[in-house]
């Protein structure tokens, strides 16, 4: 979902449950992980950088980025815009996702 507007694209559903117009990016475990919701976040993130809008929110880092697959390329993308981005990540994966990222400057706020 983007914020400012509340528009939506479907991102991953079961892969018993996939309806007849998905289009599958890729699967992960029992879920299928849909191509217009990677393409409408990426859509965001072009327009985010030619409008200059900051900061900028991301929900989520998870296992799917770390391993280079989900928003993996989109959340790189915004990550080397000079901008401020508030970035969920699982507490389970931090570490991980800090190094794989590259990310050298950040603040833990723990919800």
């Amino acid at each position: 979902m983007r914020l400012s507007t509340e528009e939506e694209e479907d991102f991953a559903i079961w892969r018993d449950n996939i309806p007849k117009n998905w289009h599958e990016a890729f699967v992960y475990g029992p879920f299928s992980f849909s191509k217009k919701g990677i393409d409408f976040a990426d859509k965001i993130v072009d327009e985010i950088i030619s409008r200059g809008i900051e900061p900028v929110f991301i929900d989520e880092i998870g296992p799917l980025e770390v391993e280079k697959k989900g928003l993996y390329t989109v959340i790189k993308k915004v990550l080397s815009l000079n901008k401020t981005v508030y970035i969920a990540v699982r507490e389970d994966i931090f570490p991980e996702a800090v190094e794989k990222f590259g990310i050298k400057e950040y603040i833990v706020l723990k919800l």
